[in-house]
């Protein structure tokens, strides 16, 4: 008599696991300190009215006829202003090597009072400029000082003048991606 045999032993075969967990133990770690190092941060203030508008308005104009870019260089500031294909440049040089944060107010403002329509500006930092510059550089060309007064907007819907110490809130980083 004949037995028949199957081949159970031949049919089930052991999964090797082990590249897969490789992977997965070299790839957890690598995400969570990219996490910790990576952090993005907006900070959400309110802006009035016209101002937002005329953002609005500036952001959807594919080919604006102002534009306004600020770099930031060792020890200098230098302005590049855009005005229906004339270029204008001028710089506020620091002074003793630093940057001039009050040079660089007085200079926005006047460029402010020049364009009281443009809220937007492109800042292109040089690699070489510290976080701390950054920082302060945005909070000087944000608000007009004290002592420049305010810009008068018209707002084009209802027709009437808003006063604003804003210059330029809307700062795009002209040179993040190449």
């Amino acid at each position: 008599m004949r037995i028949h045999r199957t081949r159970k032993a031949d049919a089930t075969y052991d999964l090797n696991l082990a590249p897969f967990l490789d992977i997965i133990v070299s790839i957890i770690p690598m995400l969570l300190l990219s996490v910790v190092f990576v952090q993005i941060r907006m900070i959400e203030t309110s802006i009035p009215q016209v101002v937002a508008q005329k953002i609005k308005e500036q952001q959807e104009d594919k080919k604006p006829a102002v534009f306004v870019s600020l770099k930031i260089e060792k020890g200098a500031f230098g302005y590049v202003v855009s005005d229906n294909g004339k270029k204008k440049e001028f710089e506020v040089a620091g002074k003793n090597g630093l940057l001039d944060y009050d040079g660089l107010a007085k200079a926005s403002a006047n460029l402010k009072r020049q364009y009281v329509d443009i809220f937007t500006i492109d800042l292109i930092p040089d690699a070489n400029v510290t976080y701390d510059d950054l920082v302060k550089t945005l909070d000087v060309v944000r608000r007009l000082p004290a002592s420049e007064g305010k810009v008068t907007v018209k707002d084009e819907k209802t027709g009437q003048m808003a006063e604003t110490d804003l210059m330029f809130p809307n700062v795009t980083f002209a040179n993040v991606v190449k």
